[in-house]
Parts: C-alpha cells; structure tokens; sequence
C-alpha cells in the first residue's frame, strides 16, 4: 500500500514538472523573435526574398488574412532555395516575412507571369492593414501597379511585416527579389533580351518559311507553319507577352495553356508524318498517329470544359509516349536511309535536352538562372531551325530527285524515238502492203454495198408495188361499181330516147306536109308509146348516171389526194384529208364488215411530207382492216370496229388509229418495227410496211410512234407530229 501510494507520488511529481518545462519553452518559443529584414538605401543588389520568407500551405484556399496573421511565426515552415519551388498544386500558400525599409522606391518582384492570384499585405506592429495589392494572371492586365509581364509591388517605408498569397494552376517556381525599382529591370535584362530575341527568330521563321510555302504548296511547310506558330504563341503565353499584347482585358485565356501545349503536340504530329513521309514507309503505324492527335484533340476540349489539371496532366502524361514514338519512327527511317530523319532527330535530341534541363530545375536538381530559366527557349529556337533545314534539305532532294528522274525519262523519250523510227519504217511497209489489201477490199465492199443499195431500192419498190398492188384493186373495185351502174344505165336511155325520137319524129313528119295533126290520133300515139313513163324513166336513168359520175369523181379527187401527184413533196397540208382519202381507197377492203368511226378534232394545217404521211395511214389502216377481219375471235366480238382520231395540242399534234382486232403480244411489238418482220402469211407482205413507217414518221418528221396492243383485244398506234417542223 505505501510502495502504490509513493509511486503514485512520484508519477505526479514528474508530470507537473514535464508540464512546467513545456509551459517555459513554449512562452521562450512564442517570445522568440526572428530578425527582421532590413533595407539599407545603398542597396544595390536585389535581395532573394524567398530565403527569408516562411510558408503556410491553405489547402482548401478558405483563410483570410485576418486569420492568417494570428498565427505565430513558427507555424510557417521555410522555403530552401532562392525560389519557391511548390510544383504544380492546387493548394494556397500564404507567406511572411518581417521588413524593416529604410529606402525609398523599392518593390518586391514577382518573375513567374502565370501565377493566378498574387495579393500582398502590408500589416503594422498592431496588426492593422496598411496596405493591400492584387494581382495575377487571372485579372485584366491594366491592374497591374507596373506594366509588366511579371508582378511589381511597392513596398513602404518603415518596419512592417509583409504577407503575401499565392495561388497557381501553373508550375509554381516563382523567384521573388526585392530591391530598388531600376536595379530589378536591370536584373530582368537577360531574360528579356532572351525572349525578345526568341520571338524574332520564330517571327523571322515563320515569314521566311511562309515564302516557301505560298511557292511550294508543299502540305509538309503547312504544318510546320502551324507547328511553329503554336510553339511561338504557347511560349510567349508561358513568358507573359500574349497576356500583354495580345489578349490583356481576357485573363479567362491564361487557363488554356494545356489547349496550347496540345495543339503543339496536334501539329507537330501532322508535321513529322509529312517530313518523314510516314504514310509511306510506316503505313500501319498512321493509325496509332491519328489516336495520338485524338488523345491531344480530347485534351483541348477537356481544357476548354475548364478541367484545367486534368487536361494538363493527360498532356503531360501521353506527351512523354508521344516523343518515344516519333523518336522510335525516325532512328528506324534513319537505318533505312531517310535523309530527313538525321536532320529531325538533331533537332528533338537539342529540344529534348533543354526540356531535360527546365525540368531538373523545375524540381530543384539545377540552380533557378538565367540560363535555366530560358533554356527551353533556346532549345526551342535550335529546333524550329533545324526543321526549317530539314524541308530546306528535303526540297532540294526531291528537286534532284526530279532532276534525275527527268534526265532519265529524257534518255528514254530519246530511246523511244529510235525506237519509233525503225518501227515506223517497218509500220511504213507494213501500211503499204496493208493499204493495197485495203484498196482492194474497199473495191468488193463497193460492189456489195452497190448491189445492198440496188437490193434496199428493190425492196422498197416491192413495197411499194405491194402497196400500189393494194390501192390499185381498191381503185378497180371502187370505181368498177358506178361505171357498172352507168352502163347498165345507157341502153334502156338509148330504148327510151327511141321511143321519144319516134313519137316527135311523126308529129314533126305530119307538120311539114302541112296535114292536119288530129289530137286524138297523137294521144293514141303518146299512150301506145308510153311518153310519160318514158319521160320518168329517163329523168330516173340520168340520175344515176349522174350519181355514178360524182362517185367515180369523188374516188379520183381520193386518189389524187392520197398521191399528191399535184403538190411538192414538203409542203402544209391538212391530214384529216389525207386520212378521208385513205379511207376511201380502202373502204372496199372493209367489205361492209367493219364500223368506221371518225372523231376529228380539226387540227391545222402543218408543214409536212403529205404523200409519205398518206403512205403511213395507208399502212396502218390496211394493217387495222387485216388484224379485224383475220381475228379468230370476231364472231364473238361481232361487228369489228376502226376508230381514227385527231387531236390538237400546243406544240403538236396527235392522230391514233385503234381496232379492236386479234391484237399483238409482247415479243411481237418488240420486233414490229424491224425491216422484214411480218405477222401475215409468205406472200401477203414484205415486212418492210412498219418500218417504212417508223422511218417517216420518226426520221422525216421528227415525231414518234407509240402502240398499246393487248393479245385478242385489240391494238392502238398513236402518232405525235410536231406543228413546226424545219425542213
């Protein structure tokens, strides 16, 4: 029980005296104050502020600098290095430093020109806010206490503890100097002079290079122009000049340099496939080069969605296997003797090393310098050129190239002409020989096409005696009828005339012997002679010889119309006429069986070829009146009927002949209008009717032919004739 109660004792003792330790090093730690840094105005040399600066790091970027300067001293962890060296981070950091300012005209020196947020505060030995300055990359320009592309602030006279916030969606390397206004622009001359000198070499490329261009047309400078242009507008956005010149009241653009990086890796993609000819010799490989500019595309638009981060660091993430695979493509064209390849693969191994170079100083393996800090600038001017070099070089191969491959086909164009000339001495006896056998044929291909023509007028005499054949017999048969009628008209005239001649005869006989004529004797006379049924039969006999007469008349006023043989052979004509004396040298062919209807519309006068067009209506009816009175089906049609018709259109017009006779099949109408096809038995037709036909109304006329025919229905042949034909 004592030896509980003494160790409980003990254990309390040395706790209170751990307690009272601790209580005396925190009051020494909290009153411990650092030294402040002093500005003596015979400064001359800029001072690294960052090695006397302290951090906080505001993850979530929510204290404000009330909050900030309650805290102690030593809750601010410090920088190594003369640079602030944070990486690319999302995080807020929050500096202090305390300033004892003797001189006037000094100001604090910001160098990285993409630091998002920049905000200084100037806070007494009470705490009070004396001074407040806000700036970045993310605010217009013309806020900037200087115009400059990196930050200035001025600081005041007297002690004073300074606290500064930085945020940056950049690479956060930032060298901070303080220092006398001209002492620090004279300390930035390097790095201008470097950049200003960047510019105007790419400038300088960029023209030159566009000359060649508008010259060549070549796609390979295209691209290397975009190429070009983008690295240009990407680093001069990184150095704060784009900022500056080209877009100052939109800061939103300063978030787009991951778009910018991307699109480099996009052009140059399409440069190197065209320098190295690529498609060419790798052809499988295009595919994975269209992916890469895919991937970059797709890093542009996440950009642009406003994922700042992400897009930078998929860039960042596929650039590295982007330069492995254009590397890998130009060591294995190289081996195979690409030119081009040696002249690309100086240029990316001297860019390679100064990214090499900005990126050990980037995580604070080499010095923060002048050289360091603008290395990447140089290594990007020595590459621009050298490729500009490579498509220098790569012109002039393929103008040798050409120049050679001229030179060859020169040679051969020569070789061909001797080899011409002997072939075309040989092809000159050849010829010869060829051209007698030619004469010679020529001569039996005269006589056979001498005796083809006699055989074609031949046939289409034939055609016509048969048609002539047809017109005669319908003629004959026509007028036949009257003439008949006629002559059995003349000797009961002649019988009755006697009659007549005998009854004034007697009465004339007694007058001139002055005897008396008795009336009863001349009525017994008149009634035994019958005058006055003698008087009405001759009365009744000239009538129908009249009749006959007109008739033979009307069939010769028919056949003169049908022949023309009064009119020129092109002249306007009216073809319902020349239908009605068709139809009236064909009416005896229809032998009463066939109905003839005729609708006219009363269509003008056109310039035509009347006879041939009167030979085209004679072929169609005639062809009509054959199908009615040959169809096996007419007892059950009865009456056959023919029906012509006329119609008046604007431009032409149109005459159909439709019967309703055995009508045509498929196969039948295909064949209709060739040269000798015929559907009536051997010797009732040559075959030459449809095509005659087609050839006057298509060829002469200009017109066309159509036909709708229907096997055991019948058949219609419309017929289109223009109104104005040119002769």
């Amino acid at each position: 029980m004592e030896n509980t109660t003494l160790k409980i004792a003990r254990f309390s003792l040395h706790r209170c005296w751990s307690i009272l330790l601790s209580g005396v090093l925190l009051m020494i730690a909290q009153n411990s104050v650092s030294s402040p840094l002093v500005i003596n105005p015979d400064e001359s040399t800029p001072l690294e502020l960052t090695e006397h600066v302290k951090f906080l790091v505001d993850s979530n970027g929510e204290l404000n600098i009330n909050q900030v300067k309650l805290l102690t001293f030593e809750k601010f962890p410090s920088q190594q290095g003369s640079v602030i060296n944070f990486g690319v981070t999302k995080n807020t950091y929050w500096g202090k430093v305390e300033i004892r300012n003797n001189a006037a005209n000094q100001f604090i020196q910001l160098q990285e020109p993409l630091t998002d947020e920049l905000e200084l505060y100037f806070v007494d030995s009470e705490n009070n806010i004396k001074k407040l300055s806000k700036s970045g990359s993310s605010r217009p320009f013309n806020t900037r206490e200087l115009e400059s592309p990196i930050y200035f602030f001025k600081i005041p006279q007297g002690n004073h503890t300074l606290y500064f916030k930085i945020r940056s969606n950049w690479n956060m390397q930032i060298p901070i100097k303080l220092g006398g206004l001209q002492n620090l622009v004279e300390n930035q001359y390097p790095n201008d002079f470097l950049l200003a000198m960047y510019i105007g070499l790419m400038l300088i490329m960029l023209v030159y290079n566009s000359f060649i261009f508008f010259s060549t047309r070549a796609k390979s400078h295209f691209y290397y122009l975009l190429y070009i242009f983008s690295v240009t507008l990407f680093y001069s956005t990184l150095k704060g000049v784009s900022f500056q010149f080209l877009w100052p009241s939109n800061p939103s653009l300063n978030y787009y340099v991951p778009s910018f990086a991307s699109i480099i890796n996009i052009f140059g993609a399409l440069f190197i496939i065209h320098l190295l000819n690529v498609k060419a010799h790798l052809p499988k490989l295009m595919k994975w080069v269209y992916l890469a500019i895919g991937i970059f595309a797709s890093c542009v638009v996440i950009n642009f969605a406003g994922y700042y981060q992400l897009s930078s660091k998929i860039s960042q993430t596929f650039t590295s296997l982007y330069i492995v695979f254009f590397l890998s493509i130009a060591f294995y064209l190289l081996k195979k003797g690409v030119r081009t390849a040696k002249f690309f693969l100086i240029a990316w191994s001297l860019f390679l090393i100064s990214v090499i170079v900005f990126i050990l100083t980037l995580n604070g393996i080499l010095p923060y310098n002048t050289f360091t800090n603008n290395v990447v600038l140089a290594g990007s001017a020595l590459e621009a050129l050298l490729l500009s070099f490579a498509l220098a070089d790569m012109i002039n191969t393929l103008k040798r190239e050409k120049e050679e491959e001229q030179a060859e086909k020169l040679e051969a164009l020569k070789e061909n002409e001797r080899i011409i000339a002997n072939q075309n001495a040989m092809l000159k006896e050849q010829v010869d020989e060829k051209t007698k056998e030619l004469r010679s044929a020529n001569e039996e291909l005269s006589d056979a096409l001498t005796d083809l023509k006699n055989t074609q007028v031949s046939l289409v005499e034939s055609e016509k005696m048969a048609s002539l054949g047809q017109l005669t017999a319908g003629v004959a048969h026509e007028i036949n009828n009257p003439i008949n009628f006629v002559s059995s008209n003349v000797n009961p005239l002649i019988r009755d005339f006697e009659d007549v001649r005998e009854f004034i005869g007697t009465i004339l006989e007694k007058a001139q012997k002055n005897e008396h004529v008795d009336s009863t004797e001349i009525s017994n006379l008149f009634e035994e002679l019958d005058i006055a049924y003698t008087q009405q039969e001759i009365s009744d006999l000239l009538q129908g010889i009249k009749e006959g007469a007109n008739r033979t008349a009307e069939i010769v006023k028919g056949l003169k119309n049908f022949s023309r043989l009064d009119e020129a052979a092109f002249k306007t004509a009216n073809l319902e006429e020349g239908l009605d004396s068709t139809l009236i040298l064909l009416r005896s062919n229809m032998k009463g069986e066939i109905s003839l209807i005729k609708d006219y519309a009363g269509i003008p006068k056109i310039d035509c070829y009347a006879g041939k067009l009167n030979q085209v209506f004679m072929n169609l009816i005639n062809n009509s009146i054959y199908a009615i009175l040959q169809d096996p089906k007419k007892e059950e049609k009865g009456e056959g009927r023919l029906t012509i018709k006329t119609e008046n259109k604007e431009k032409d017009i149109i005459i159909s002949i439709q019967d309703n006779g055995m009508g045509m099949d498929e196969e039948t109408k295909a064949k209709l209008f060739d040269p000798f096809f015929t559907t009536k038995p051997v010797g009732e037709g040559t075959g030459l009717g449809m095509s005659i036909t087609y050839s006057i109304i298509n060829d002469m006329h200009k017109g066309s032919v159509e036909i709708e025919s229907e096997k055991g229905v019948g058949t219609t042949i419309t017929m289109h004739l223009p109104k104005n034909l040119n002769k």
